[in-house]
């Protein structure tokens, strides 16, 4: 999907703090699993979250579950993942 396309890139691009944080954001811990994402469970997913070009990336974090707005543009995503993690907004439990 092409906005998961674009997350990934943002993620390269974005340093380790930044990481951290939007892992914490997804599943309430900045550290990776000890065993790796595939012991994860819930598994962590994205899920499309609509092309409302307002809306924010989100979270569900009971279920390791990142809801990301459609994006085209990769500037867009980086800045509006940027908002989520600092301000922790979108996060529902």
């Amino acid at each position: 999907h092409p906005t998961i396309d674009l997350f990934c890139r943002v993620m390269e691009q974005f340093n380790d703090g930044e990481r951290r944080a939007v892992l914490k954001l997804v599943t309430p811990t900045p550290r990776s699993p000890l065993l790796g994402f595939g012991t994860l469970h819930p598994p962590l997913s994205i899920r499309d979250a609509g092309g409302d070009k307002e809306r924010l990336p989100s979270t569900s974090t009971c279920e390791n579950l990142l809801k990301l707005p459609i994006c085209k543009d990769e500037s867009a995503l980086k800045e509006k993942l940027l908002y989520s993690v600092l301000s922790e907004a979108g996060v529902s439990i």
